[in-house]
């Protein structure tokens, strides 16, 4: 079979029983059998046999340059393409124009294999733009594991701020500090936790909570932290204990369960009384809300809000809690804002979304001392 492609290339070559000659912009043209072409790109079957196109002899290949065009017709003769750093990226937007599959996985793969912090961004971009998934997949992938390396690199630093806030906003983004309660260390869940010392200005590491703990809520009641809930990774469960330390005597203390089970859910604290929002159980997404006081030593349910949210943001600010954003049961984000007054046990909808300053998500809030702003992870106020 061999000898048969190359006689075919051959002829080729001396323009031997050519039926097709494929025109590019500047002038160059690229004698070729229409028969040879059509088994093996799609895109030459559709242009000579499901169209017009078997009538002409002429065909204007005006998407691609001649370089790139006679490197892939040589392909479908011979077999063999010489793909390099240089070309790479040209070579693959072309096969996937003709429809060259082999060539463009080959790229793709090419493309995987030269992946580095300095580059990710842009071959991720790159694979979008021509539907490479599996390319696309891996670079997400990667950004998200080596985003310390990824933003010290100039195409971080070229990015718009739209696309910064869609990057760091990602739940699995690994960042080791980032979480001091629990957490993901991008392998494994933690029972681990940290404090800062400000006498020292240095992280240390205190004792551990009784089981892992990821998309656990964090709040303070009276001088303790409570930790909330969450998703242990060892049981494979999402969890509805509590436990509770005390910074005097470095010791974790389990409390009162919630009543369900609540991953990503939201904690804040508003005059003494802590209060879980929200969360995921497994199966579904809460607009459930409970509350919980060191003189009672028991959650009680409230109002329901509006909407189910899983990882809101909440922050308390004048006698009210504002629960902001989160997301629904199919990951949807949610734009809008709901607020609680603890002394009618209502809920009430802001009647702006948090799309007019903006922001299309919010991952977390606080309240700075002055004018009631917002200061998030969003870059917005």
């Amino acid at each position: 079979m061999d000898e048969v492609f190359e006689i075919l290339q051959s002829l080729r070559k001396c323009e031997v029983l050519c039926d097709i000659m494929l025109k590019t912009n500047d002038g160059t043209i690229v004698f070729g059998h229409k028969v040879v072409l059509v088994s093996a790109s799609p895109y030459f079957h559709e242009m000579f046999i499901s169209r017009d196109g078997c009538h002409n002899e002429v065909v204007n290949i005006r998407e691609l340059d001649s370089t790139v065009l006679q490197h892939l017709i040589n392909y479908i003769y011979t077999g063999e393409i010489l793909v390099t750093k240089e070309n790479v990226k040209v070579i693959l937007a072309a096969a996937n124009l003709l429809q060259l599959s082999y060539v463009k996985n080959a790229c793709a793969e090419f493309l995987q294999s030269q992946m580095d912090p300095s580059n990710c961004l842009s071959i991720k971009a790159f694979a979008n733009l021509h539907n490479c998934m599996e390319l696309f997949s891996s670079s997400e992938e990667y950004i998200k594991k080596q985003f310390l390396e990824v933003v010290k690199y100039n195409e971080f630093l070229s990015l718009s701020s739209v696309e910064v806030i869609k990057l760091i906003s990602c739940n699995d983004i690994f960042v080791p500090i980032e979480e001091k309660v629990g957490g993901y260390d991008g392998f494994n869940g933690l029972k681990s936790a940290e404090v800062f010392d400000i006498s020292i200005q240095e992280w240390r590491m205190i004792s551990n909570m009784s089981c892992k703990r990821t998309l656990v809520g964090v709040g303070v009641l009276d001088n303790l932290l409570y930790a909330v809930g969450g998703y242990d990774t060892s049981s494979m469960q999402r969890l509805k204990t509590v436990e509770c330390y005390d910074p005097n005597i470095d010791t974790w203390t389990l409390v009162a369960e919630l009543s369900i089970c609540r991953s990503g859910v939201g904690i804040s604290v508003l005059d003494g009384v802590m209060y879980a929002i929200g969360g995921f159980d497994g199966l579904i997404v809460h607009k459930s809300v409970e509350t919980y006081t060191t003189s009672s030593k028991a959650w009680t349910t409230i109002a329901d809000m509006h909407f189910c949210r899983y990882s809101p943001a909440v922050v308390a600010l004048d006698g009210l809690l504002y629960v902001m954003g989160g997301r629904n049961l199919d990951s949807t984000h949610i734009d809008s804002v709901e607020i609680y007054n603890p002394n009618t046990n209502t809920w009430k909808l802001m009647e702006s979304s948090i799309n007019f300053i903006g922001l299309t998500k919010i991952k977390a809030g606080v309240v700075i001392n002055g004018p009631p702003y917002f200061r998030t992870n969003q870059y917005k106020q």
